[in-house]
């Protein structure tokens, strides 16, 4: 697969290959029946394709600058498979990328009856001069360069002409349709929308749009399939770009890099759980290191500034792997905290998860906060704390919207004195909990938008409602992959220690992801 020069550009890539994401990671919460479907292949043989019905179908996006387009240059690149054109005026004209929310915005569309594709601004439009096939893929672009906005189809130009319209909208924008009208009657494969640069229109693409991927198969010294750890590491900083493990039967791997820069890939011995792509957040305790003095620390592997509060401390005594510490908190106002416009999950998929072991319930006082992401009494908070009325206590992860909502909570009290693994998913609005590889709770679909940006673990970001017990290795994932993912118990947030196997690393050439 060729390198994207202006991937760096690129602000929406939605492969639609295996799953409703887009690769650089705005939202995607998919409204109505959209779907991953094999039903007519993809533009370039067998595979997938996201599919829509044309009734209420469509896939809202983060609203951000990275739309405002200004009076610069743009692309915006989709494989469409339409399969009616339904008519009824311009209410049902078909989306496939865009906004009609704050004028002017772009949105390009295919014509409701005629299947013709143009580009409208809130008052005025750019249209092609031919329409697309029914039940045929076909690559439309529209892409403005220098003031000149040319339309094309197949890789040929259907428009040309000035169209200086100074983009300003950032909110409202969607996939394949509009809140409530303008569903795609049909299939959309690769869109990839490009600002500030303008591809042109005349080369029609044969192969998907590239994104960073490197992908291969681990063997063992028989020669046999085997699951093991890779981890992708950018040459240049040496910071662990992404990793996975290895599939048990077939030895296939892939990893999702989120640059085309130059790797070095690494498969190991030891199993451990390795960060992905799609980690935000990795708090790793560091434990005593010899020198001329003793080094302790708290990091986020994904370089996040991390802040210990109060009597926060290392026990090398207490920890849920052998030769890493964790993190002791005694009830009081302890807590690692940290900020990050990253933290504001918004509407995503994710999935939270963390080693705790509670003493006394985890009350250091009644309403103890094992972790909290925004204020108390703060919309768009998410909390996690230990029941106030119970000791062992239950569990709950809420969400603040004018009062705390109960997302999802653990059927009993987890145990005192003891490690315990949880996993904290959402997947499309599903919310599910899971404790030492059991479902305690499942949420009904919800749309809870968590838009708070301060991290703290340990205490509410007032640094009371204080948990007692240690925490160890804590993370934060972004997207479906790992949200869909169970990790083994043994495995489960596990680092690569010193004194493994897996210091016996097989170091691969390095590689050019893509």
């Amino acid at each position: 697969m060729a390198i994207d020069a202006q991937w760096s550009s690129v602000v929406l890539l939605c492969p639609f290959s295996s799953d409703l994401w887009d690769a650089k990671s705005t939202t995607l919460a998919p409204v109505g029946n959209v779907a991953i479907s094999a039903t007519v292949g993809t533009p370039f043989g067998a595979g997938n394709a996201a599919a829509f019905d044309g009734t209420g179908d469509y896939i809202p996006l983060l609203d951000g600058s990275q739309w405002a387009f200004g009076t610069g240059d743009f692309t915006i690149e989709v494989w469409v498979y339409p399969t009616s054109f339904p008519g009824g005026g311009f209410g049902n004209d078909m989306a496939l990328f865009g906004s009609l929310t704050g004028a002017p915005f772009p949105f390009f569309h295919l014509n409701n009856a005629t299947g013709v594709p143009t580009l409208w601004n809130g008052t005025t439009g750019a249209s092609a001069s031919v329409a697309v096939t029914l039940n045929v893929w076909n690559y439309v672009v529209a892409s403005r360069v220098s003031g000149v906005l040319k339309i094309g189809i197949g890789g040929v130009e259907r428009y040309s002409g000035a169209y200086t319209t100074n983009f300003t909208a950032t909110t409202g924008f969607a996939v394949g349709g509009q809140p409530g009208s303008r569903s795609l009657f049909g299939y959309l494969g690769p869109v990839r929308v490009t600002k500030g640069v303008g591809r042109g229109v005349t080369t029609l693409p044969t192969a998907p749009f590239p994104r960073p991927t490197i992908s291969g198969t681990v063997l063992d010294h028989l020669a046999a399939p085997v699951a093991r750890p890779v981890v992708a590491v950018d040459r240049k900083t040496s910071q662990v770009l992404s990793g996975t493990i290895s599939d048990a039967i077939t030895g296939a791997y892939t990893i999702y890099p989120r640059t085309f820069g130059e790797v070095t890939v690494a498969r190991y011995d030891e199993l451990f759980d390795p960060v992905t792509d799609e980690c935000l957040f990795d708090l790793l305790p560091i434990y005593q290191r010899p020198g001329p003095s003793l080094v302790w620390g708290v990091v986020d592997t994904r370089s996040h500034i991390v802040s210990p509060v109060g009597n926060a401390n290392f026990d090398l005594s207490i920890t849920p792997f052998a030769g890493l510490p964790s993190i002791s908190f005694d009830g009081s106002g302890d807590n690692v905290n940290s900020t990050s416009v990253d933290y504001a999950l918004r509407t995503d998929d994710l999935s939270i998860e963390f080693w705790y072991r509670p003493i006394n319930g985890g009350h250091g006082q009644a309403w103890s906060r094992i972790f909290q992401i925004g204020a108390n009494s703060t919309n768009g908070t998410i909390t996690c704390y230990c029941y106030n009325l119970e000791t062992p206590a239950r569990i709950y992860v809420q969400f603040y919207s004018g009062g705390f909502v109960t997302c999802v909570n653990t059927a009993a009290a987890v145990s005192n004195d003891a490690w315990h693994a949880v996993q904290i998913r959402r997947i499309a609005g599903v919310w599910t909990l899971y404790v030492d590889e059991v479902l305690e709770s499942t949420s009904g679909s919800t749309s809870y938008d968590l838009t708070q940006i301060s991290l703290y673990i340990g205490s509410n970001t007032w640094a009371n409602e204080s948990f007692y017990g240690n925490i160890g290795p804590f993370r934060i994932h972004k997207g479906p992959r790992r949200a869909a993912q169970v990790t083994p118990l043994a495995n489960f947030l596990k680092p690569l220690l010193d004194g493994g196997s897996g210091e016996n690393a097989i170091i691969y050439d390095r590689v050019i992801p893509g």
